[in-house]
């Protein structure tokens, strides 16, 4: 067993923190709906996965399967995470050479 405390009181938390996970997951992708659905279910997902894998050793495929999932899920939101990032970092160099560009003209 991994765990031997209180079931109640590790699934509430869990719950919690994966609900809080989703709500930020929405937000982060606002500007793009689709996504930000795809990161909640993601966020719900692997941890959900992860609990699965723990709580039940019979039968073995559930690790077989869970655990990987786990992993998958982790990966597919941190691309999520660095392709909003790269986004974030262009958007904010096209404003500077614009701002850039301005400031040039506005001297001559």
């Amino acid at each position: 067993k991994y765990y031997t405390g209180s079931y109640w009181a590790s699934w509430v938390v869990q719950f919690l923190v994966v609900l809080v996970d989703a709500i930020f997951a929405r937000a982060y992708m606002a500007s793009f709906p689709m996504l930000g659905a795809v990161g909640a279910v993601l966020n719900i997902l692997a941890p959900l996965a992860c609990t699965l894998a723990i709580r039940f050793q019979q039968p073995t495929w559930v690790d077989a399967v869970c655990i990987p999932l786990c992993f998958f899920c982790h990966l597919v939101w941190n691309c999520f995470g660095c392709w909003q990032l790269f986004c974030i970092s262009q958007s904010y160099t096209s404003d500077v050479e614009e701002d850039e560009g301005t400031t040039k003209e506005q001297n001559f």
